[in-house]
């Protein structure tokens, strides 16, 4: 089990399983197309919302042919309407922004070793 500080309530500490603690890597959003069903955070703050990517990321080769990748990720929360009822596009970090699909596999899989 992991012991995880709150980063907004630093006197509040969480236990969590191993198989609930995911790594956040630059380089799991390379699979990432318009209208996938993501969790990212919410800019401004420290929370995963649900998601969907605006628009397809452009990723660029490094140098060797390594990953540069796309440094953010334009996505659009769900209830997240403005003043005029439009929801806006808003750039999340690309380490910050996580594929549903891919949660839900793990989430499938965890509950067949039951």
């Amino acid at each position: 089990t992991y012991l995880v500080q709150d980063e907004d309530d630093v006197n509040r500490i969480m236990t969590l399983p191993f198989g609930d603690v995911r790594r956040l890597e630059e380089t799991a959003s390379t699979h990432l197309r318009r209208g996938d069903s993501v969790l990212a955070v919410f800019p401004e703050t420290t929370s995963f919302y649900k998601a969907v990517v605006a628009k397809t990321p452009k990723f660029l080769n490094g140098a060797g042919g390594g990953y540069a990748g796309s440094q953010e990720i334009i996505i659009k929360f769900e209830d997240d309407e403005d003043e005029s009822g439009k929801n806006p596009a808003r750039r999340v970090p690309a380490r910050f922004v996580l594929l549903r699909r891919d949660l839900e596999d793990v989430e499938d899989s965890e509950d067949d070793d039951v």
